[in-house]
């Protein structure tokens, strides 16, 4: 053990040995040893450079408290329930300093297009903002926006309606009921904006996926590279006669 140990501190401080490990266990501890040494190396300067380098973006905004302070005008879709709150919120709430700064029309496809040339920003609600950002996606197969990570409400919940006393409302709970129990309905969401997933995972501080920092598993060819030198070199030893060794 301890000829090991210096021989690998010998190696990595760039030393030179007495002489080479004879030892079939000391030669794979040594190359383990440097093995694991040039992938930690090499991803930790890959990923430093790649902070160094790659530019770093700024978000305007990224809560409700960071809109307000930076006083861009915001799209609220008119007769909304966000809308009516908004309107009905304090002067000195979240919502009422919100109302100086709003944008207020029915106009679907025009606040979209204001919202891609940025002459806005947007507050709706999850569901609207993961289908505008799918069907921008499904147009331009890119990622132009981004959702503030800090929301504003909690979840909402979506009903359906019936009149006082209707007799299927215990049938249609029942299979409601069942259809969330196993995740149905929200597996079919997930389908319809299935490009939502990916503009959510893309880093905005990388340009491409063409230059990136290097990841664990890129070694992973490197491993069996070793292995299979280290298993070839073991069977030399074992069966000298077979391999010619």
């Amino acid at each position: 053990m301890w000829s090991s140990a210096y021989l690998t501190l010998a190696f990595l401080l760039g030393q030179s040995v007495p002489r080479l490990p004879s030892a079939s266990a000391t030669r794979i501890m040594g190359g383990l040893w440097l093995l694991s040494a040039l992938i930690v190396s090499s991803v930790y300067r890959s990923n430093l450079k790649a902070m160094l380098i790659l530019p770093k973006l700024r978000l305007p905004f990224d809560s409700m408290e960071e809109l307000l302070e930076a006083n861009i005008p915001t799209y609220v879709a008119d007769g909304t329930m966000l809308h009516q709150e908004m309107m009905e919120a304090p002067p000195n709430s979240l919502l009422g300093r919100l109302r100086s700064q709003s944008v207020s029309y029915l106009d679907l496809p025009r606040a979209i297009r204001e919202l891609m040339v940025g002459r806005h920003a947007t507050f709706a609600g999850r569901l609207v903002g993961q289908s505008v950002i799918h069907r921008i996606f499904e147009q331009t197969n890119s990622c132009p926006l981004y959702t503030a990570k800090k929301t504003f409400w909690g979840g909402t919940s979506v009903a359906i309606a019936f009149r006082k006393g209707f007799p299927l409302k215990p049938k249609i709970d029942k299979v409601l009921r069942r259809l969330m129990e196993f995740g149905i309905p929200e597996h079919l969401h997930q389908t319809q904006i299935r490009h939502v997933r990916k503009c959510q995972k893309d880093d905005f501080t990388r340009p491409s996926d063409t230059l990136r920092p290097l990841d664990l598993g890129d070694f992973y060819g490197v491993f069996t590279v070793y292995a299979g030198g280290e298993g070839e070199g073991l069977g030399g030893v074992v069966h000298p006669g077979l391999t010619g060794y």
